[in-house]
């Protein structure tokens, strides 16, 4: 074995090292955030920042997202001791929220956030959030699955899955709800405007889905007929999205005249399923997800240094700092790392494929990975070709540079909060965000 190889290998596994240092860092940084020991079991706390801001609640949409996490290190997880505290997670996770379900509320299932004593929040607030149900859905159905593989039939009939009408147990709740709301407007991820959005069809109709897959395997067949006529009945809402150029995150709102919002490549990355209906290299996620990326390279001061990746914040007319909802916008970690997981898709579904489509829609995406001299001209690309190669190769490099971003922005001990100032880089908003470790932590188990 030549020296230039063997160097070559102790740095992939150098490499392997660190990557799985820092996961097992996250890992605890996120699981701190779940069950405090002032909270009930199950709780997620958004962050554990109780003053300017608080976000000491538990969001159903956080929440469901957290726990997708925990429930992919559930099944990674080859330690028996850790497997059963994940295991043991979830199940405290969907206890809780079936007492959500029960505790009466403005919004109905549609309820956004809750006490972490497990109360309802009763004050004014954004809601319905009727994406809040779907992902929930998605999240529980996946662990059902799972129980499933493993024989625990009883358990999962028991706790997350019965037939009985009207519905008496989680999952079956949130799949009545989201099958008899869909064609109805909500508030969006980000809580502000009431609208049709995106990222919320994309939710819903990906757990209808999964539902009538679930309900056929117990034996639920006319639950799994009805889930499955309203996940179709949902893709020509979804479809309207499309403006010929973009998809436009939100409809019949007042006020954010762009479109771009980072919701729309969050929802593709939480929400696509296995059908390829606006999977990660559809044409039209390409498009829309370049131009989010243009428009925020543009407006913050951050990205002006190209030693990093471009910091991506919500949607470019934000006003929230992370405090005040009259200031200016900031890039976020979780978009930021959404961009990182989105374009490790995007490469690992090219090399599924071997081949790479580039179209008049999606082009745009290709000349801004490989530049204006590069040919991205309208074909079919081998991926055992140069211009393959050079595509793979660009989706790498931008997907370091994520990395980059947020490693530069990100304090010295590890921690991260909820936003990165546009102008100087440092982090500010609520500290420890649960949803910005999840999003590391799932960005680096896709690569």
């Amino acid at each position: 074995m030549t020296r230039r190889i063997i160097i070559a290998i102790s740095f992939f596994f150098m490499a392997q090292a660190q990557t799985f240092a820092k996961i097992d860092y996250l890992i605890n940084k996120l699981m701190d955030n779940i069950s405090p020991s002032d909270t009930v079991r199950g709780v997620v706390v958004a962050s554990p920042s109780k003053h300017n801001p608080n976000y000491y609640y538990h969001w159903v949409r956080d929440a469901a997202l957290v726990m997708d996490v925990v429930n992919s290190l559930y099944n990674r997880e080859q330690d028996p001791i850790k497997k059963e505290i994940y295991k043991n997670t979830l199940m405290d996770f969907t206890r809780f929220s079936k007492s959500n379900q029960e505790v009466e509320t403005l919004a109905g299932l549609g309820e956004p956030k809750y006490y972490v004593d497990g109360r309802a929040y009763l004050e004014p607030w954004g809601r319905p959030q009727n994406d809040g149900p779907a992902l929930r859905a998605i999240t529980l159905i996946k662990f059902a699955n799972t129980l499933l593989d493993n024989g625990e039939v009883e358990l999962v009939k028991s706790l997350l899955y019965n037939s009985s009408i009207p519905a008496t147990s989680v999952i079956k709740r949130d799949l009545e709800y989201v099958s008899h709301h869909w064609s109805e407007d909500s508030f969006d991820y980000w809580e502000e405007v009431r609208g049709y959005h995106f990222h919320t069809s994309l939710a819903q109709r990906r757990a209808m889905k999964m539902g009538a897959k679930l309900a056929y395997r117990l034996e639920d067949y006319r639950a799994a007929a009805w889930y499955f006529t309203n996940a179709k009945a949902m893709e020509q809402m979804i479809d309207s999205h499309w403006d010929g150029n973009i998809i436009r995150a939100s409809r019949n709102i007042s006020n954010k005249p762009s479109g771009l919002d980072v919701a729309t490549i969050l929802g593709v990355l939480h929400s696509s399923g296995d059908d390829n209906f606006y999977n990660y290299t559809n044409e039209r996620v390409l498009a829309t997800s370049v131009e989010i990326k243009k428009v925020f390279k543009e407006i913050y001061t951050i990205n002006s240094n190209e030693k990093y990746g471009v910091a991506i914040g919500r949607y470019p007319e934000d006003t929230y700092d992370g405090l005040r909802t009259d200031s200016l916008g900031n890039p976020w970690f979780l978009a930021t790392l959404g961009y990182a997981q989105y374009y490790t898709e995007v490469k690992k579904e090219f090399l599924r494929k071997g081949s790479i489509e580039i179209t008049e829609v999606s082009e745009p995406f290709f000349i801004d990975l490989l530049g204006e001299n590069v040919s991205t001209q309208v074909s079919t690309v081998s991926l055992a070709s140069d211009n393959g190669q050079s595509i793979i190769k660009a989706l790498d490099r931008e997907i370091s540079a994520f990395y980059k971003r947020v490693e530069h922005h990100r304090s010295r001990n590890g921690n991260i909060s909820e936003q990165m100032n546009r102008e100087n880089g440092y982090m500010q908003g609520a500290r420890d965000l649960t949803w910005s470790y999840a999003s590391y932590i799932s960005a680096l188990l896709a690569k």
